[in-house]
């Protein structure tokens, strides 16, 4: 008896270890449908095998969960009405192509306000990075210029509600308390105030990123106009991405701050983060600010990517890449729908 019990164990976990290459062999095949984000805001695609998946509920009780998903493409699936569901594990081999080189946006954030840190970041900076622009900054057009000639992706950082009083988005901020009349003025203000940009990130915007009817407002305008979005994520909460999906108004997140806490070994340990994600996801996005150890890190650490294997590109390539892969995955799930 006891024979039969020891050879029973080993064969059960014999076949255990057989099914998982099994398991990851058919997730590298049908890797498809959905986002998982990592905490500090990685996504890589994921295989929608419900079960590798948990409720949300267990997340904490659960020690062996090591990444968190937004259903957003689930939830047309498996109906889960926007329950967030855990994933456990996901194969290595299929995080990203190894022929791809991982590609990485850096946006600067509140640029034009304090012409002296703007102008010391233009000259700083020598690759290009992307430049995100508050409208009610003095001379903006100006300053946009000088960063455009010097080969800058410029955006419009475009003022939104935060959730703290104490904060202020600035002048022409995006309220909740506004009206649809009062919230269309501000916008087209905002909008008008310079030219030469492709798209926008929120500027701070904690309160209005999960107001759908003010969200709504800014993404019907964004399609009319043609331009990207780029959801900040100042919150976890924010449902500003989805609405642009919507309005069909291409978008994507942002996945590292890099100087939240302003000191060196913060930002060294951001732009880790950043090469991580980018080396795991294929592609990267982070927000920086006009600040000295934001800048002088960067300055050092953008001329050593090329040669160490990644890539600095446009914030609008990312978003069309990611862009390219959702429509694909929601082309999946229309046509799983239909048949």
């Amino acid at each position: 008896m006891k024979s039969f019990f020891c050879n029973f164990v080993i064969a059960l976990a014999i076949f255990c270890l057989c099914s998982s290459f099994v398991s990851a062999a058919e997730v590298e095949k049908t890797n498809n449908f959905g986002y998982i984000y990592w905490y500090g805001g990685e996504d890589v695609s994921y295989n929608k095998d419900t079960s590798n998946l948990v409720s949300i509920d267990d997340f904490y009780n659960d020690l062996d969960v090591d990444m968190y998903i937004d259903m957003d493409l689930a939830d047309m699936e498996d109906g889960t009405d926007g329950k967030s569901c855990v994933i456990k594990s996901i194969p290595e081999q299929i995080l990203r192509p190894s022929d791809k080189t991982p590609v990485i946006a850096i946006i600067i954030d509140d640029m034009g306000v304090n012409t002296e840190k703007t102008a010391s970041v233009l000259e700083s900076i020598k690759q290009p990075v992307t430049m995100s622009f508050l409208p009610y900054a003095d001379n903006v057009q100006v300053q946009v210029n000088k960063a455009k000639e010097k080969g800058h992706e410029i955006i419009l950082h475009l003022p939104w509600e935060p959730e703290r009083d104490s904060a202020n988005p600035g002048p022409g901020g995006l309220l909740t308390s506004d009206s649809h009349e009062i919230l269309l003025k501000k916008l087209a203000a905002n909008l008008d105030a310079f030219k030469g940009y492709s798209g926008i990130n929120n500027h701070m915007g904690s309160k209005f990123s999960i107001y759908r009817d003010g969200v709504e407002v800014v993404m019907n305008e964004l399609s009319k106009r043609h331009l990207f979005f780029l959801d900040s994520k100042t919150t976890d909460n924010s449902i500003a991405e989805k609405i642009a999906y919507e309005y069909n108004v291409p978008s994507t997140h942002r996945n590292v701050f890099l100087d939240h806490i302003e000191t060196s070994k913060f930002v060294a340990n951001a732009l880790k983060e950043v090469e991580r994600i980018a080396n795991s996801s294929g592609s990267a996005i982070a927000i920086g600010h006009p600040k000295g150890v934001t800048i002088n890190a960067l300055a050092k650490w953008l001329p050593t990517l090329e040669a160490r294997g990644f890539k600095v590109v446009k914030l609008e390539r990312i978003i069309k890449e990611r862009q390219t892969t959702f429509n694909a995955k929601a082309d999946q799930l229309d046509n799983k729908a239909k048949n």
